[in-house]
């Protein structure tokens, strides 16, 4: 049997777009969803986040396909798939055998806390992210269209670890790791205020 070609769209937990085109992953004709959402990660190098976490969805209507859409109209679409009024989506169950779904671009969703700014904004321009400008001290990031999150469009250095170490902090938190991480966090954060 030969491998198969899966398209996938990424989207973010608000069942938006997190990148412009939809992708393709190989995987063994055996595969199932759990195959595919490691694959997705490697892919992306989605480092933060357990493949368990990502969600994988099939639109029903035959009419909708995400691969050959404009990326002007994915977003329209995925409000009209995931509108409550329509239910155009399936969630997909992990052990699913994909090689029936290798005609229809899947969704794979990715938890909130991937969502803004950094780790998705690096997926949409993986080139521009890696390669920031700096001018002085200060850190031009991707423009507010680019990331959809409404964060402003430079940081100073400091700010942008600040904000980073805020992520950091939330993450720690979230997973119940010692609380004097958390409170080195803080300390770090107060330094840098200071500053």
């Amino acid at each position: 049997m030969t491998d198969l070609r899966v398209w996938c769209l990424l989207i973010n937990h608000e069942k938006k777009a997190a990148v412009e085109n939809a992708f393709s992953v190989i995987l063994h004709p055996d595969a199932c969803v759990v195959d595919l959402k490691k694959k997705v990660k490697e892919k992306l190098n989605l480092e933060h986040v357990d493949a368990a976490m990502l969600t994988v969805w099939r639109c029903t209507d035959s009419e909708i396909d995400f691969g050959d859409m404009d990326s002007d109209n994915i977003n329209d679409r995925l409000n009209e798939v995931f509108s409550p009024n329509e239910e155009k989506v399936k969630k997909l169950k992990p052990k699913q055998e994909l090689r029936q779904l290798t005609e229809k671009t899947l969704l794979i969703e990715v938890p909130d806390s991937l969502s803004c700014p950094s780790d998705l904004n690096e997926l949409r321009h993986p080139v521009s992210a890696k390669k920031r400008k700096r001018d002085g001290d200060t850190v031009f990031a991707p423009s507010e269209s680019q990331i959809d999150c409404g964060i402003s469009n430079q940081w100073t250095i400091g700010e942008g670890l600040i904000f980073l170490l805020g992520d950091v902090k939330e993450l720690i938190i979230g997973i119940k790791v010692c609380s004097w991480i958390v409170l080195l966090i803080d300390l770090l954060e107060l330094s840098l205020h200071l500053d």
